[in-house]
């Protein structure tokens, strides 16, 4: 009697389940699906126990059969419908961080460490093949201590780069979770040398930036006491100063949310921005061609001087700004976003139902129909051709889209730009982009290593 009285129960629950589940399912079953899906297990099989490699691979096989079916596909994992398209406060409060005011006084920084890396990278210029990835890395983490949070590295801290490698592990592990199915359940995921290893990196993560915090606390807090807040005189706002202000004055806010601002930019802003020049450093030293246009846009430019950079020189660079934008649309940093549907969404002659999940391929997105019968060929010039390039704004993505864009895009392009001009005035890069590998490891990433060969000029 028991046994029938527990059936019925299950019974019951899963019909009530069904009935919740059902015009989402519905909805579901007229888009497009990623072909291989198994029943109960749908595609699961295909991404979990495997590498980040490999889930990079699954990614771009979705977004070539999203380019194939109107922009769109579906797949399942754990019985929930995906959909891979290939289409706030606090922001608020901290964009005048960004402004091109601000970001104008930081010249300075990036011209004094665009020197340094490029004086780090002449022990290699010998025609030797080496990874640039760790020098440009740290250069770029140094240049955001300075400019976002007012640290100078070379005074009132060091950058240790146990805290680099700490970065890219946690987010390895991410990664390393997600195709770990058995890995999703917290009871089981708690109890792993993983998560051990996970609080571990944590704290090396919350040290560092609990480092910066109380710093620019203190400072604060004397520069308050001393009047001495006014902004006269001063070189620059760091992005953190921005952020004490507004919770002394409004409140805006708490010490979770200054970790929070300041994990992300310790994280992403420095990784975005040197993955791509290792990325730039690998299509210059592919297209000899084009990077001899650069080359000559900065003779242009420069002369025969080995001077800084200026607000005006960096206006001028129109080729060198369509190359930073031709590798991000090839080699997007930020693959694929994902975004949870609280409400039936109409995409194409589709609807996305509530309580789903879309992911978003940048990847797939830079090389749809949009960009013509060379969307994979690496062309900087179609940036110099408005009139052959997408009309939908939409169709690039390097900085994201929408309300939640980068909002760090500018402060990357003056970086990129600035490093740009200091090393290719010095150096001619060599590479060979048929031998990269990739994979997703939270961000898109060389799989071994990134290669090239820099000679002076």
């Amino acid at each position: 009697m028991l046994v029938i009285v527990v059936f019925v129960l299950l019974f019951g629950a899963y019909l009530q389940w069904w009935w919740k589940r059902r015009r989402m399912l519905e909805l579901a079953a007229k888009i497009p699906e990623f072909p291989g899906g198994l029943p109960l297990l749908g595609h699961a099989h295909k991404v979990f126990g495997t590498d980040s490699s490999e889930l990079l691979n699954f990614i771009i096989e979705l977004s070539d059969e999203a380019n194939r079916n109107d922009g769109i596909t579906s797949a399942w994992f754990n019985m929930r419908p995906h959909f891979l398209p290939t289409w706030l406060h606090h922001r608020r409060l901290l964009n005048p961080a960004f402004s091109p005011q601000v970001l104008n006084t930081f010249q300075g920084v990036f011209n004094k460490q665009a020197r340094k890396l490029s004086d780090g990278l002449a022990v290699y210029a010998e025609g030797k093949e080496f990874d640039a990835g760790a020098i440009i890395g740290f250069t770029f983490l140094e240049t955001i201590y300075e400019t976002a949070f007012g640290i100078s590295p070379d005074g009132e801290t060091s950058i240790d780069q146990q805290f680099n490698e700490a970065c890219h592990k946690l987010l390895g592990i991410i990664i390393r979770r997600f195709l770990n199915s058995l890995l999703h359940f917290d009871f089981i995921y708690n109890w792993t040398s993983m998560k051990r290893e996970e609080d571990k990196l944590i704290k090396v993560l919350h040290n560092t930036s609990s480092d910066i915090i109380e710093k620019r606390k203190l400072q604060f807090l004397h520069d308050s006491q001393n009047n001495n807040n006014d902004d006269t005189g001063k070189r620059f706002k760091p992005f953190l100063q921005l952020i004490l202000e507004l919770t002394a004055t409004k409140g805006a806010f708490n010490d979770k949310d200054i970790r929070e601002e300041v994990d992300t930019m310790l994280v992403a802003g420095q990784d975005t921005s040197a993955l791509v020049l290792q990325y730039i450093f690998l299509t210059l030293g592919s297209y000899p061609k084009v990077q001899e246009k650069v080359y000559e846009e900065m003779s242009k430019i420069f002369e025969d001087s080995d001077r800084d950079v200026t607000k005006d020189d960096l206006c001028r660079m129109t080729y060198t700004e369509a190359v930073i934008n031709e590798t991000i649309r090839l080699y997007p940093i930020g693959t694929i976003i994902a975004r949870d549907v609280d409400k039936d969404v109409e995409i194409s002659q589709y609807t996305l139902p509530a309580g789903s999940t879309v992911f978003v391929s940048f990847w797939g997105i830079h090389r749809g129909p949009e960009w013509g019968p060379d969307a994979a060929a690496f062309r900087p010039e179609r940036w110099l051709e408005p009139n052959t390039l997408p009309d939908l704004h939409a169709a690039f993505g390097g900085f994201s889209i929408g309300k939640r864009m980068c909002i760090g895009k500018a402060y990357a392009m003056l970086t990129l730009k600035t490093s740009l001009a200091h090393l290719i005035r010095r150096y001619r890069i060599t590479a060979d982009h048929t031998r990269l590998r990739l994979k997703l490891d939270f961000m898109l990433r060389p799989a071994s290593g990134h290669y090239i060969t820099i000679e002076r000029r």
